[in-house]
């Protein structure tokens, strides 16, 4: 990641501190998009997904390698899950099972099911 200084020279040729309001903003607002760019994107080898309940305190990140099952995943994100009264289904709807491979940048919904002994 460029420092503002690497930047402003790189954009104007000059230092950070010869350059104009307008200027420093232009550079203000590239250093802060390259922080954002180095952020979003998961190394080889490892997968980002995500877990929650609907309606219940949002969804939480958890970074995995790749491979990783779905519960293995889940027991990472500190979320418990009831195996006899929940399932586990994508954002999208699919329904997945604990010991599936992650897939990465997937959302995975904790949603109540029905237990099938009581049929």
């Amino acid at each position: 990641m460029k420092t503002k200084a690497q930047i402003a020279k790189d954009m104007y040729d000059c230092s950070l501190s010869s350059l104009s309001a307008g200027e420093k903003a232009a550079v203000t607002r590239k250093y802060n998009a390259q922080d954002d760019d180095e952020h979003c994107d998961t190394e080889d080898g490892y997968a980002e997904v995500k877990f929650g309940r609907p309606g219940v305190n949002g969804l939480k990140p958890v970074i995995v390698e790749e491979g990783t099952t779905i519960g293995n995943a889940l027991l990472q994100s500190g979320l418990a899950i009831n195996k006899a009264k929940e399932g586990v289904m994508e954002r999208g709807g699919a329904s997945v099972g604990l010991d599936d491979k992650v897939s990465d940048g997937t959302t995975y919904i904790i949603v109540p099911g029905v237990d099938s002994s009581e049929w």
